[in-house]
């Protein structure tokens, strides 16, 4: 989510409460694709990787992209997880 943007992203956080399935990870992957393309016109993704994991309850995300006029391909790793308490 971010500022002053509240759809930015609301898809990501209300799917964490989701069953880890086949479909949640196809969501979030369309969502970020669809949220990168839609804010930011100076990178072009390649691809993003999705990865469940349902045992621990979180979801491992690689975004590969490359920032215009550059020629190589940057990564971006993070984890999204549910939070606790």
């Amino acid at each position: 989510e971010r500022f002053y943007e509240p759809d930015m992203g609301w898809l990501v956080s209300q799917a964490l409460f989701d069953p880890l399935d086949a479909f949640l990870a196809d969501s979030i992957q369309e969502e970020i694709i669809n949220t990168i393309e839609s804010f930011d016109e100076r990178v072009t993704i390649v691809d993003v990787k999705i990865e469940t994991n349902n045992e621990r309850h979180y979801i491992t995300v690689q975004v590969f992209y490359e920032i215009v006029g550059q020629p190589r391909v940057e990564q971006l790793d993070f984890i999204l997880e549910r939070p606790s308490g």
